[in-house]
């Protein structure tokens, strides 16, 4: 039993979390029998009920409102609002008293916690190097606070140093007055540093929210700070465990949010990969206990449900459903956008592929000449910028449009290519990783990869395709050869669910002329 080792049972403010995921069973029922673990829904007043939550989203606010309860994973689907669910969690946890910690992977992701949360009527402090802050919400930096809340002070500071400096100029040639002055001015500046800490401290222990990126919540200024009630991880799939541990330890009980059928931590070493290091907490977690810990949201608000089908048989079970507000929904209906077979049209294979086995001019992939190991094809680049000007010519906004690439040469190519096109202004363009946790109306999706091997690299990793495929509201727009993409039977299931829930068109790279897009192919061996 772990809590019978290394004192544990002592007051512990994070004993119930390490317990609960390090312990065995005995451990979890020694939790329960003292009270210090509960897994069933708070009691809630039903306040946010009238915010129109779904049945999922409910449950897991009233899971994660339970004070008893030591820890709560929330598996979060693409669309399915996980973000504005924490938002209510935390702000209801605040109401009933708690002090909260929010941390994330990165920088961008507590940015944009940051950013939600600000018109919630908290109390909130960013922490972090404010080089590594964006500009939207450095207003809740914690200098940012402490500067203005010292802004009087400030001034009556520089005003007495610069009357002793006027003093000290005057003084040079009487070493006493002289030695005298500069020690007020020394004085002067351990003032200044005193009522720094004190504001620093002041600013923190008031905060009824502290956020900051996973390894920033090392500070010392947090950990010097009071125990936080509730721990707040967002993104956690994404985040590698040691890193969790840091907040994790700083709280009486923790939330995990994420997904952990979306891309993965970044893990370089080969030992470290052997070592279990890219499997997430959220991962373990839940699983543990006979999934006791964790709670899944079920509907997403984001896809047409021809593209969320997908998602959902792949990638969850068969259990991700589509509210009716959006599962029908395409660019169609979109203020000014033209009917057109491309605007009705939710999923789309631009295939580069022709009828009878060739590939269309210009459509082989290329291996990056300067040496960084990445691929580029000029055909299906060519084929993006098309697609572009065609949605773009319906009617479709350019901010509207995003457009992804596995590979960072292809990527270069296609901003050099859209960069010519001045109706494309406005038009994004990332790799699949970097586009994770976005969205867009219109996704396009050059898919690079065409040999005779039937060689797709990391296209086979079905997080990064799910990434690639769920970031769109109303249109996918895939541009492959599915001679080579049909090799992998994960990706060959994907063009044989688009043959069925979309459309199939033969790609022809070249001018404006037309749309670029030719006659319905026969789709090569998916089956």
């Amino acid at each position: 039993m772990l809590l019978r080792k290394n004192g544990l049972q002592k007051k512990n403010p994070s004993i119930a979390v390490v317990a609960t995921l390090f312990g065995d069973k005995e451990d979890v029922a020694w939790l329960e029998e003292n009270q210090l673990a509960e897994w069933d829904e708070s009691h809630v007043d039903g306040s946010f009920r009238r915010k129109k939550f779904d049945d999922s989203q409910q449950r897991a606010i009233a899971l994660g409102l339970n004070r008893k309860r030591p820890l709560l994973v929330i598996e979060g689907p693409p669309g399915t609002g996980k973000s504005g669910l924490l938002k209510e969690l935390i702000f209801l946890a605040v109401q009933q008293g708690e002090r909260v910690l929010v941390t994330a992977p990165t920088n961008a992701a507590i940015d944009n916690m940051v950013e939600m949360l600000s018109d919630a009527g908290l109390k909130l402090v960013r922490v972090g190097n404010p080089a590594r802050i964006s500009p939207i919400v450095a207003s809740k930096s914690l200098g940012e606070i402490v500067n203005m809340k010292l802004e009087n002070f400030l001034i009556e500071f520089e005003r007495k140093k610069s009357d002793l400096r006027k003093d000290l100029r005057h003084c040079l040639k009487d070493d006493s007055l002289a030695a005298g002055i500069r020690q007020l001015l020394k004085q002067l500046g351990k003032t200044l540093k005193k009522k720094e800490k004190e504001t620093v401290k002041e600013v923190l222990s008031s905060a009824q929210v502290v956020l900051a990126t996973n390894t920033g919540a090392a500070d010392p200024l947090i950990r010097r700070s009071n125990t936080f009630d509730l721990v707040v991880i967002d993104e956690a799939a994404q985040a590698i465990e040691p890193s969790c541990w840091i907040p994790i330890l700083q709280g009486k009980r923790c939330i995990l949010a994420g997904d952990q059928c979306q891309l993965a931590p970044v893990i370089l070493s080969r030992k470290a990969l052997e070592g279990g290091l890219g499997a997430s907490l959220l991962e373990r977690a839940g699983k543990l206990h006979d999934s006791v810990l964790a709670t899944k949201l079920t509907t997403q608000y984001r896809m047409n449900d021809a593209i969320s089908s997908w998602a959902s048989k792949e990638m969850y079970g068969g259990l991700l459903k589509s509210s009716f507000t959006v599962a029908y929904h395409l660019l169609v209906d979109s203020p000014f956008v033209k009917p057109t077979w491309i605007t009705r049209c939710p999923f789309l294979l631009l295939d580069t592929r022709m009828p009878y086995g060739s590939l269309s001019v210009g459509c082989e992939e290329h291996l990056d000449p300067a040496g960084t190991g990445s691929f580029y094809n000029e055909g299906e680049a060519d084929t993006v910028v098309q697609h572009v000007f065609s949605l773009i010519c319906a009617g479709v906004r350019p901010t509207a449009i995003a457009v992804q690439s596995p590979y960072v040469a292809q990527v270069q190519l296609l901003r050099e290519k859209l960069d010519e096109l001045a109706e494309a202004a406005g038009v994004e363009v990332a790799t699949i990783d970097s586009f994770q946790g976005r969205e867009a109306d219109a996704v396009i999706i050059s898919m690079v990869r065409s040999n005779n091997l039937g060689a797709v690299g990391f296209l086979g990793d079905s997080r990064r395709m799910n990434v690639a495929i769920t970031r769109a509201r109303k249109h996918v727009a895939v541009i492959c050869d599915s001679s080579t993409i049909c090799h992998n039977s994960f990706l060959a299931r994907l063009l044989r669910h688009i043959r069925y829930f979309g459309r199939v068109k033969q790609a022809e790279p070249g001018g404006f002329g037309g749309s670029g897009l030719g006659m319905d192919p026969m789709l090569p061996s998916i089956s």
